[in-house]
């Protein structure tokens, strides 16, 4: 299997591990929900919905944030349809980053679920003065692009080839580091991509953390979430 693709026994485990997480959620909530603010300053936190998702696929995850202490919101721009919603150069989501920096009066943070993630890695490349941290969550953004499960209904919807010039020179530059610290969040029962492809190479700025969980579900485990908030509080110190 390409890029190290789980079976597809884990595929057709991606809606009932995620029913089951968002079942028991009162149960783990009581374990891991924070009891107070652990941030001493709203830093500005924006959350990049995965591909065919909206900012209420990240509600759940912006009010932990908020929880935190941290000034968590959605990226404001509907329905990440790919290309046709961040632009070609995403300079749509570039000019939504742009908008909340201004309104904060300082550079945000960025968390990335899933295709969001590679948003937020090539805004930060692009315009690293805007971003302080990177934050994947299930993000393909190395290795081989057609090791997911999402790649043809992507093509379809987006309009936009893998194989196309302009994608397949962002997708080179999608390997590189970022130039501000990132945070990757894998793993390897991912039903949907290839967790070898959403580490990030091993440098002092970068971290990289295995979990357990699948495609769907990994954004609505509090012990996953613990581990932004971890890394986005020296932020607020």
């Amino acid at each position: 299997m390409p890029g190290g693709l789980g079976s597809r026994i884990l595929y057709w485990l991606e809606i009932p591990r995620f029913l089951k997480t968002v079942v028991t959620l009162p149960l783990r909530l009581a374990r891991h929900w924070p009891k107070r603010r652990t941030a001493r300053r709203r830093i500005p936190v924006i959350v990049v919905p995965g591909f065919g998702f909206t900012d209420r696929s990240t509600l759940f995850m912006r009010r932990y944030l908020r929880r935190c202490g941290f000034d968590a919101q959605g990226w404001g721009l509907g329905r990440n349809m790919g290309r046709r919603t961040i632009g070609l150069h995403n300079e749509c989501a570039i000019e939504a980053v742009e908008r909340r920096v201004r309104e904060a009066g300082r550079p945000v943070a960025l968390i990335g679920w899933s295709m969001g993630g590679i948003v937020a890695r090539m805004v930060a490349r692009a315009r690293p003065e805007l971003v302080t941290r990177v934050v994947s969550l299930s993000a393909p953004f190395t290795g081989n692009p057609y090791a997911n499960r999402a790649w043809p209904l992507y093509e379809k919807v987006a309009r936009h080839r893998l194989d196309d010039p302009v994608a397949s020179r962002q997708i080179a530059r999608s390997k590189e580091p970022t130039p501000v610290r990132s945070l990757a969040i894998h793993s390897r029962s991912d039903g949907i991509v290839a967790s070898d492809c959403c580490v990030e190479t091993e440098l002092p700025r970068t971290t990289n953390i295995e979990v357990r969980a699948g495609h769907f579900e990994i954004g609505f485990k509090p012990s996953v979430l613990r581990l932004i908030a971890d890394e986005l509080a020296p932020l607020a110190a």
